[in-house]
């Protein structure tokens, strides 16, 4: 009995902790992409909310929720367009830092930990700067850590430097935005929705 009991204990102490592959497992205010939106508000209720298209009008950005956000300050989802099931298609967390932008910085590095150890090792981390298109000076800036899955899904934790100029013309105000994009909207909006 007692060597028994002391093989269950040592092939307890050998079992490491799995880490997921699979990004449905990383949520914002508890949805994930290819979730139905309707599993969390009704029909009438997106069909009240305000929304922008993007090019093509394939795909709207519907925002302005009417829901108690637990951990955001603002929520956007993506739909593609005339799908009854409105399936998340991109869902995007947001922070505004109208002072103390660099503490955008420490707060997305604690963001991009949790979701490191989240994930397992085949889930690829990158970090990049880039201009933002919407800015034709060159002033603003997006500053992105990048979680790219297997299936070309993607996490991205972003801080968003807008210009003086941009803030004063369309009211933009810096912001940490958490996203999960699908692969497919991904494709979509890096490849075809601009040309």
């Amino acid at each position: 009995m007692k060597k028994f009991l002391a093989i269950i204990i040592l092939s307890l102490s050998l079992i490491t902790p799995s880490k997921s592959d699979d990004i449905r497992d990383f949520q914002i205010e508890g949805m994930s992409i290819r979730d139905s939106l309707l599993d969390y508000v009704t029909k009438e209720e997106i069909n009240n909310l305000a929304y922008r298209w993007y090019p093509k009008k394939k795909y709207k950005v519907l925002y302005n929720f009417n829901l108690k956000l637990k951990t955001f300050e603002v929520l956007e989802i993506v739909v593609k367009s005339g799908d009854q099931n409105y399936t998340i298609q991109q869902i995007v967390g947001g922070f505004f830092y109208r002072e103390n932008f660099s503490n955008c910085y420490k707060k997305q590095n604690e963001i991009a930990l949790d979701i490191q150890d989240l994930f397992d090792k085949d889930v690829k981390k990158k970090s990049y700067e880039k201009d933002h298109s919407a800015d034709k000076t060159g002033e603003s800036k997006n500053n992105t850590i990048q979680f790219t899955f297997k299936t070309k899904d993607v996490i991205r934790v972003s801080c968003y430097d807008w210009s003086e100029k941009i803030t004063k013309e369309k009211n933009w105000v810096d912001s940490l935005r958490v996203s999960i994009l699908g692969a497919n909207f991904r494709n979509w909006i890096n490849n075809k929705a601009y040309k």
